[in-house]
């Protein structure tokens, strides 16, 4: 079992949605709004996975599914308890995402495709809302933006000028 850690936004369902994807393994989630929010994701980047599980739907029956991935097992955990949860312990290592841009509120960022830059204004499950400059704010997957580090904001008015 690999424990994937890591903040909001930070990549790991997109993780999940890929190994789901390579290996054909269920995604085990909390609620069913969550299981559709994964299918769409998993859509979006044009993969194919099986539709997640909830909590409700647990034990699984199916004797084919052998292993399954979990998102977010704090949610998992809270759901099939019925409680908050205090403090958990495990005995297992946590592995954290490397090679992903954590995306924190006030970050600069700039999109992928066309280069338009922009200031993250909140975060969600469904990505990160972003002021473009000289534009509304909207929502938008953090895998089709990119952290601008170490910029000065004049920096950034010369690049895009």
């Amino acid at each position: 079992m690999k424990i994937i850690g890591g903040k909001r936004a930070c990549g790991k369902t997109t993780w999940l949605i890929e190994q789901s994807a390579k290996e054909w393994l269920y995604i085990v989630c909390a609620s069913e709004e969550r299981a559709h929010n994964i299918f769409q994701m998993a859509k979006d980047d044009e993969l194919d996975i099986p539709f997640p599980n909830t909590v409700r739907e647990l034990p699984l029956k199916n004797m084919r599914i052998e292993k399954v991935l979990v998102d977010d097992i704090e949610d998992v955990l809270k759901e099939l308890i019925g409680k908050e949860i205090g403090t958990m312990t495990t005995s297992y290592v946590m592995e954290e995402l490397h090679g992903v841009n954590v995306m924190k509120i006030g970050d600069r960022v700039r999109m992928i495709q066309t280069g338009i830059l922009g200031t993250i204004t909140d975060t969600s499950v469904h990505g990160v809302f972003v002021d473009w400059d000289g534009c509304n704010s909207t929502c938008i997957a953090h895998r089709l933006i990119e952290v601008i580090e170490g910029c000065e904001m004049e920096d950034l008015e010369n690049e895009r000028d």
